[in-house]
């Protein structure tokens, strides 16, 4: 856990102890510089997103507000559209510009880095300097699902009305399965705004960098999630970084947590997200739910945890629909070849002597060893000496010498078809339709590794690569061990 989240949890507990709105209170101008070491993604964690590969990519958040201006660090604005009458998309106001960088801003110059900086923004403009409008409002609900296919709505406004058009705008999104973020408000009250207390839409409560509630935060039952909002950085229409305070500059935190739960897992459900939100938060205030911090503040480190431990064949670099796709769901669901980050497969990466023997141990159900290891490399206390233990009982593989297994090196296909071969394994009876000599490089299977690479063939195990060739000299790697396993787990 960061030294800012730390800090955030020791303060709330602290702080337990003792008309239509554009929530926006400008602040001072900061430096460039500043953007690089922004407080507030730290807060919600969105630096493992990011590491895990998952940055909202393929996800469509509509920005509905007043507009975005054309900028550089705003490259994943795809869709623009002025509700307001004036014929212009562009951002004369600064709000929606602000609320689009938070989602998905990425500078290289100054380092600014938004929440889901694969996301793409759609701008809807819906208030200018010279109007704003409900009705204009709810217009552009109903054309970011129907028009733009939006799966995340971003709403930083509210008014304490209550409007038919408005609601029947947001029920109509929400059947189209649209998750729905909006402002609980700034108005330091009880009140209900909207469109933040409709059922499904999912408010927004702003806090400080250390956890504790905006002066000017609601509390109310609406409340769900609190998230930054006081002094956070952004872009001004003008591309210069600015800092803003109010619960309009909390929602698109939220937001960007969502796109980046759909980049993981498109199915989810606008439930189901939410569900990840809320059970995933930081507890703050009183414990469990309270009317300031609704379920806690947004943590989308945890969140995506959630998703990886509840699905962990998602995986951000194993293309669905290809050919080691179904096999890298298997091993992950088994727990045969964990990777070394959350949301990575890395199916191209080398397989080592210690991690094969230990994949076809756990497929084997991890049974008891009667003995430790005799090689002096291998540490009692490590990961995979069972393993090692138990392939040496089986005499699947032997050491390097008497003494070493050198468990980090790693595995050629011509002794991994060796160690199959000695251990019987099959897939499924089925016997593949290929002999060694089908092969272009037959004849470089070197005599020691004939009669495996012919087993492995026969029984379907091994096939080619390209070219028609056993490559038998080549690396085994993560994805092709994964296709192995998913064969003998269907011979067993």
């Amino acid at each position: 856990m960061s030294a800012i989240r730390k800090t955030i949890r020791c303060a709330v507990c602290i702080l337990a102890a003792c008309g239509l709105f554009l929530a926006a209170l400008p602040l001072p101008y900061v430096f460039a510089a500043d953007a690089a070491e922004r407080w507030e993604n730290e807060m919600v964690g969105a630096a493992f997103a990011a590491q895990a590969g998952f940055d909202g990519r393929g996800v469509r958040v509509a920005v509905i507000d007043s507009g975005a201006a054309s900028l550089s660090a705003l490259g994943n604005l795809t869709g623009a559209a002025d509700y307001t009458g004036g014929g212009d998309a562009a951002d004369s106001v600064g709000h929606g510009t602000f609320i689009a960088g938070i989602i998905a801003g990425s500078d290289a110059e100054s380092g600014y880095r938004g929440a889901a900086p694969g996301a793409e923004i759609v701008s809807l403009k819906c208030f200018s300097s010279d109007n704003a409008g409900v009705s204009a409002a709810a217009a552009a609900i109903r054309d970011a699902v129907d028009v733009y296919g939006c799966r995340v709505i971003n709403l930083s406004f509210g008014q304490k009305t209550d409007d038919d058009e408005l609601r029947q705008a947001v029920e109509h999104a929400l059947g189209k399965g649209a998750v729905i973020f909006a402002a609980a408000g700034n108005g330091g009250s009880e009140d209900l705004y909207y469109p933040a207390a409709y059922d499904g839409v999912i408010a927004v409560n702003s806090v400080d960098r250390v956890g504790a509630p905006a002066r000017d935060a609601q509390k109310n039952g609406s409340v769900d999630i609190a998230a930054p909002g006081v002094g956070v950085t952004g872009f001004s229409p003008d591309g210069l970084i600015v800092k803003r305070s109010g619960s309009s500059y909390a929602v698109p935190f939220a937001a960007a947590a969502a796109a980046v739960l759909l980049s993981a897992e498109p199915g989810l459900t606008a439930e189901e997200v939410q569900a990840l939100l809320c059970d995933n938060a930081l507890d703050a205030g009183e414990e469990g739910r309270d009317d300031v911090y609704g379920f806690g503040i947004l943590d989308i480190e945890a969140s995506l945890k959630a998703l990886l431990d509840e699905r962990p064949w998602l995986y951000s670099d194993v293309p669905g629909g290809c050919w080691y796709d179904s096999a890298s769901r298997f091993a992950a669901e088994r727990d045969l070849l964990p990777g070394d980050v959350p949301g990575r497969f890395d199916p191209f990466g080398t397989v080592s002597r210690a991690v094969f023997v230990t994949a076809l141990y756990r497929l084997a159900r991890s049974p008891e060893v009667t003995a430790p290891a005799a090689f002096t490399d291998v540490p009692a206390d490590s990961g995979y000496a069972d393993a090692v233990a138990w392939a040496a009982e089986k005499g699947l593989v032997n050491g390097v010498s008497a003494t070493e297994f050198a468990p980090d090196a790693p595995l050629r296909r011509e002794a991994i078809a060796t160690v199959l071969c000695r251990g019987g394994y099959s897939a499924g009876g089925s016997e593949g339709s290929q002999t060694l000599e089908s092969f272009s490089d037959c004849e470089t299977v070197p005599g020691w590794a004939r009669e495996g690479m012919e087993y492995c063939v026969r029984e379907g195990l091994l096939k080619g690569t390209s070219g028609n060739r056993l490559d038998p000299k080549g690396l085994l790697n993560r994805a092709a061990l994964a296709v192995i396993l998913q064969r003998i787990s269907e011979g067993l």
